[in-house]
């Protein structure tokens, strides 16, 4: 049942890469990490959680950056 959360992950992470617009892709790639992160914390897999939560928290800095124009 887990390896479905993450075949989601994976299709999520796929669709986000088909945006064209920077602030779509910023959100949906954050949901898809998101979804990595409690996937790998199930699975004790310690990279992913690692690399995943930094790339939630790059896109929810240039999320902030776009929103604010700063």
């Amino acid at each position: 049942m887990i390896d479905y959360l993450g075949y989601a992950a994976s299709l999520a992470i796929l669709i986000s890469m088909l945006m064209k617009d920077m602030i779509k892709f910023r959100v949906v790639n954050t949901l898809a990490c998101t979804m990595f992160v409690i996937y790998s914390v199930i699975r004790k897999d310690n990279p992913i959680i690692f690399l995943n939560s930094l790339v939630i928290i790059i896109n929810l800095v240039f999320i902030v950056r776009a929103k604010y124009k700063i």
